[in-house]
């Protein structure tokens, strides 16, 4: 299952309420420039492999990763109660009911989903979940092939060519189309009719926001994959929360917990090869990774080693998608393309926006990091104001 656009209502601190993201790809398709080519009625359309979100302090990037997990989750049928990590710190901002338009291709074939979600009550019987079904219909495209035209379309509402497949909560029971009442009662309300009716449920999604010192190996990882951001460790092996560590010109293996490993191995080098654990792991499957601030403790050269294994199909047969922030647009750089690139910025008065790239910059030959830190794209660089207020506060305060 794939993601192709969705817009999501109901969102309390965001422009006009919403965020809308295009996952689909708008440039060239073309081997080994992160793009997997779709098949039968999709095909020709084609996805983005690898998605960059850069933004400055506060503007909303790991929230962005949190409502696309969300996205995710919702179309593939997850129980929502089992991913009260991502949803519980995002209650905060979402609008007692909020309603997801969710285009995503499964096995070729292309779906709408559109759905609303509500609060679940205390005194309901799934209160484990923070959030549950109200309506849902789910549509399939009709047309022979679904061309970028139609989908752009569909995600503004229009609905040509798209044929409801069922219903939950927006007809009367009996209806041709509405879930039956046994139906109901064996689908958990946390969990979207998808789950029913598509193997959607089978695509992977894994979300890491973890603080670099907070980030752990949690098996044992390749040799090629440790000395990749650590040269100098022979063996790394790791069991029952022990780290096993072998290091080179040392005769005697070290045996140490958790911490003790920490103070011994660089926090680089433990981020990155979970990143790298992570990304193997995804590319293996198919599916989502969604990694907040991928450049922490890590070479840049090492961060676009792994950005690289998602750009073509040798080593990203089943297109697995990364979706990474960033605070250094330098990264984004590395990219050829401008449809896989994303600014999030922040208004005074507007909100949180996420704004892609091609959508501010038509000429491709320009550096995507010179635009961003020029100012150029209001709201992606720090406000003079305020530098120039900091600066004048620490010449008073040094000189008493």
């Amino acid at each position: 299952m794939r993601i192709l656009a969705f817009d999501l209502k109901g969102l309390r601190l965001y422009d006009k309420g919403a965020l809308r993201m295009i996952l689909f790809a708008e440039d060239r398709i073309t081997d080994g420039s992160f793009t997997h080519r779709l098949q039968s009625t999709t095909s020709p359309l084609g996805i983005v492999t690898a998605i960059g979100i850069s933004g400055i302090n506060a503007s909303g990037k790991t929230t962005d990763l949190r409502l696309l997990s969300l996205i995710i989750n919702i179309a593939r049928g997850a129980s929502l109660g089992t991913q009260r990590s991502t949803i519980d710190p995002l209650m905060d901002i979402l609008e007692p009911t909020i309603t997801a338009r969710i285009i995503f291709e499964e096995n070729g074939e292309a779906w709408l989903l559109n759905a609303t979600l509500r609060r679940a009550d205390k005194d309901e019987a799934t209160a484990d979940s923070p959030l549950v079904f109200e309506k849902e219909r789910l549509c399939q495209y009709a047309g022979r092939s679904l061309s970028k035209i139609r989908l752009k379309r569909t995600i503004d509402g229009d609905e040509e060519s798209w044929w409801t497949v069922a219903t939950r909560g927006m007809n009367k029971s009996g209806d041709e189309k509405e879930l039956a009442e046994d139906v109901k009662r064996f689908l958990p309300p946390d969990r979207s009719l998808t789950t029913g009716i598509l193997r959607t449920k089978e695509t992977v999604v894994t979300l890491c926001l973890q603080n670099p010192l907070q980030m752990s190996i949690p098996v044992t990882p390749p040799s090629q994959v440790v000395r990749l951001f650590d040269p100098t460790i022979e063996h790394l092996e790791v069991s029952d929360h022990q780290f096993h560590i072998k290091f080179r010109n040392e005769k005697v293996e070290r045996d140490c917990d958790p911490s003790q490993a920490m103070a011994m191995i660089s926090a680089g080098t433990f981020r990155g090869t979970s990143l790298a654990q992570h990304a193997i792991e995804t590319l293996a499957q198919g599916g989502y990774l969604l990694f907040d601030e991928i450049e922490n403790s890590i070479n840049k050269q090492l961060v676009f080693a792994i950005i690289d294994l998602f750009s073509s199909p040798a080593t990203n047969p089943h297109g697995a998608v990364l979706v990474f922030s960033t605070h250094y647009p330098e990264l984004l750089d590395h990219f050829t393309r401008k449809d896989n690139i994303w600014f999030a910025v922040r208004h005074e008065n507007a909100g949180f926006q996420l704004i892609r790239y091609n959508k501010l910059v038509t000429r491709g030959e320009l550096k995507k990091s010179v635009q961003f830190m020029s100012g150029a794209l209001q709201g992606t660089a720090p406000s003079a104001a305020s530098i120039s207020a900091l600066r004048s506060y620490v010449k008073e305060t040094v000189h008493g």
